[in-house]
């Protein structure tokens, strides 16, 4: 955990403790662990944009690093097409498999968040959810 330090001001008499952020890998679990409140939640995966995993809460890492690696590619892929068709800026991806959901918005301009749902998940609630972790995800990221 990181030590509080302490910055001092330029009268004698004030003295401002600061404690830095938690460490980014806690505070990105902790972030994706937030969305244990969507029914339904399978897992979650925080990725780069090259598809390297930053951070998951998957049991088993090679299913987080083959969940991040296609995510990048979802989202590389929709960008390409919105751009090449002139649609705008991609928004999110939903994937409906016969077992599941999957959905991967970005997260900032260097990540991108991917989310593994029942294929009975409220997708108006999960959107709404997984887009405000989404934010809080880049605001973290872009702190370092």
């Amino acid at each position: 955990m990181a030590v509080s330090r302490t910055i001092r001001s330029e009268s004698p008499f004030e003295t401002i403790i600061v404690r830095p952020p938690l460490d980014l890998s806690e505070a990105l679990r902790e972030e994706l662990f937030a969305l244990r409140d969507v029914p339904g939640w399978i897992s979650a995966a925080v990725t780069r944009r090259d598809g390297l995993a930053i951070q998951h809460t998957f049991g088993n890492g090679h299913e987080a690093n083959t969940l991040c690696a296609m995510a990048a590619a979802v989202v590389g892929s929709a960008r390409s097409i919105g751009a090449e068709l002139r649609q705008g800026p991609f928004n999110y991806s939903i994937a409906q498999y016969v077992d599941g959901l999957l959905l991967v918005m970005e997260a900032g301009p260097e990540a991108i968040l991917a989310c593994l749902l029942k294929r009975s998940t409220n997708l108006g609630l999960a959107l709404l959810k997984v887009t405000q972790v989404a934010r809080r995800i880049e605001a973290r990221l872009e702190e370092i």
